[in-house]
């Protein structure tokens, strides 16, 4: 990702209000154009609540399973390639389809374990699951695969940790990780003899013992001992980037258009400039903003919450920008945590390690936050707006003395994040505005800066506290008597 892309203006001039919704998207359109496993989708009428799972298993796509319906399990996983807002690159994010809104797939290309290979022709990353034994009941099977061929598609030759990272949001209940985790590493671009070593070696442990042998092919291991005990190597499908599915040249100039679906109970909205959302927001300030879904399905679901006006906000490039700045970053609130990561790990580059410690908390931070397929489509302003007490980022935010830069039809308005949560659950947001964007200071000189994080597990997991410690030295020499 290059730095230097703009955000906005902070002395923008106030957007002309218009008096309704109806003579807002008056022209929107209302219908969702997107691929799926390579075929070109077209759908008209759809309830705006829908998800992609349910539309995936609706049509017959029931590789993709039902687990927890919470973005937790990771049995839904699929994978939604699109071209990033923030690198202007294809990326292709593992996403959890009993979250995502059937509507934030406009313009993508989803991709299912039925679309990457069959029985009689499966997938390199299938076919080496279950000749490696890592499937027992199959039910997590299909979401683990979409990991790794989400991993692979973005990276072919990933190290052995990017491996294990790629599971972070996925539980097996039966099976066990170790012949998945073998199974998966046979990936990685240091694998030699299913035993991988992120330190260039084979990894096999003769080899880091001082023996002249391989595990895998001597007897127990006992190096005094010659008699060699060999195993047929599977002739496994090797696995060719150029053969994958391809990224359907229609969407690289697809236009995003304003969508409105819905009836008179219940609309949603699907804006594609700031300008737009800062309009619905002015005649609703009620309305529900919708990102990664994460918390808005679970209330949906759970805690039988409707909303009669809902917002998707993913479509909004202004939104998922970031930019350098001498003596701070000011990030668009509605990149995903994925980019965050990436960002923050360029401007502890750009400033430095001590001047970018804060960043480097924040990445550090955002390696436990849920898994890969939430921070693919989770942001900073998710976390935020919903001032949940477990926020691992908020801590963060709080103690570096970020300022969010909160924007609505009259204009900006700049709130430190020490004055910005008023309570459970309560912040001081007003209501017809929106968070923009934040600027997250670079350390000064004798800072020093540190965040933790303390759950039951170390991934995918909520935290039991989190903490984030900002201490400033000065000198404290004696003066001279």
């Amino acid at each position: 990702m290059a730095p230097g892309i703009g955000i906005h203006e902070d002395s923008a001039a106030a957007v002309e209000k218009v008096t309704s919704l109806a003579q807002l998207t008056e022209d929107w359109d209302d219908t969702l154009r997107f691929y799926v496993n390579g075929t070109k989708v077209t759908v008209d009428t759809v309830n705006p609540e829908v998800t992609l799972l349910e539309y995936l298993r609706g049509i017959g796509l029931t590789g993709t399973k039902l687990g927890c319906a919470e973005g937790g399990c990771g049995a839904c996983t699929v994978v939604v390639s699109h071209i990033n807002p923030t690198t202007k690159k294809i990326y292709h994010a593992s996403v959890n389809a009993c979250l995502a809104p059937l509507v934030s797939v406009d313009g993508k290309h989803v991709i299912t374990v039925e679309g990457i290979g069959n029985v009689k022709d499966p997938h390199p990353i299938q076919e080496r699951i279950a000749v490696g034994n890592g499937s027992q009941c199959g039910f997590c099977t299909p979401g683990i695969i979409m990991s790794l061929y989400a991993l692979l598609r973005n990276d072919p030759s990933p190290s052995e940790h990017d491996v294990e990272e790629a599971f972070d949001g996925n539980l097996c209940r039966c099976t066990g990780y170790r012949p998945i985790l073998d199974a998966a590493q046979s990936f990685n671009k240091n694998n030699s003899c299913g035993m991988a070593s992120s330190n260039g070696g084979s990894g096999c442990c003769m080899e880091k013992n001082g023996g002249g042998g391989c595990c895998k092919g001597s007897s127990a291991g006992n190096q005094d001992e010659k008699v060699e005990i060999k195993f047929p190597q599977p002739d496994f499908k090797p696995y060719n980037p150029d053969t994958q599915l391809i990224f359907p040249a229609a969407l690289r100039k697809h236009e995003f258009r304003p969508l409105v679906l819905g009836n008179k109970r219940k609309k949603w909205y699907r804006p594609v400039t700031l300008e737009q959302l800062l309009q619905i927001k002015s005649i609703h300030p009620e309305a529900k903003l919708i990102g990664g879904s994460s918390e808005t399905q679970i209330e949906i679901k759970f805690k039988a919450m409707r909303y009669a006006c809902s917002v998707y906000l993913g479509d909004i490039p202004e939104l998922r920008q970031f930019e350098f700045h001498d003596d701070y970053l000011e990030v668009g609130a509605n990149v995903s945590l994925t980019d965050l990561e990436n960002i923050c790990a360029l401007a502890v580059e750009r400033y430095g390690s001590a001047a970018g410690q804060p960043f480097a908390a924040i990445k550090k931070q955002l390696h436990y936050f849920a898994g890969r397929q939430i921070r693919n489509v989770a942001s900073p302003a998710g976390n935020l707006a919903t001032a949940s007490p477990i926020s691992d980022l908020n801590p963060i935010l709080v103690s570096t003395n970020t300022t969010l830069i909160a924007k609505s039809v009259g204009g900006d308005k700049h709130i430190p994040m020490t004055e910005f949560f008023l309570g459970y659950r309560k912040t001081a947001l007003p209501p017809d505005s929106i968070i923009a964007s934040l600027r997250i200071p670079i350390a000064q000189k004798g800072e020093y800066m540190r965040a933790y994080k303390q759950a039951k597990r170390k991934d995918d997991d909520i935290a039991i506290v989190n903490a984030a410690l900002r201490v400033s030295l000065g000198d404290q020499r004696r003066p001279q008597l």
